[in-house]
């Protein structure tokens, strides 16, 4: 099993640190994403418009079978992209120099 180490530089090969800007504009989009759908599983395309985030909500349901079956009729190009919210308690998440780490 990796280390906490190991996951954190396999995560910023692909994305890389955030400045100050996009994290607070990240933190803007995920608070986003839990109001208007709270306590939901949620699929969704993100871009990135300068320092912000725009978020596109392709799947979405509070029951897990649902939600899967919405995220199975994407096309697999769609589905490869997806970025993933679940309902999740304050205390399952660290917060590691701006990079999220779930503990699962």
């Amino acid at each position: 099993m990796p280390t906490n180490d190991e996951l954190l530089a396999e995560i910023q090969k692909t994305h890389p640190p955030m400045t100050a800007a996009q994290y607070a504009a990240w933190q803007r989009a995920e608070a986003e994403i839990e109001e208007k759908y709270p306590g939901q599983y949620v699929a969704y395309l993100e871009t990135r418009d300068g320092d912000n985030f725009v978020r596109e909500v392709v799947a979405a349901s509070a029951d897990w079978d649902e939600y899967l079956a919405q995220v199975h009729r994407l096309p697999p190009e769609v589905q490869e992209r997806v970025g993933i919210t679940e309902p999740r308690e304050p205390d399952d998440v660290i917060d590691i120099g701006g990079a999220d780490l779930w503990l699962d």
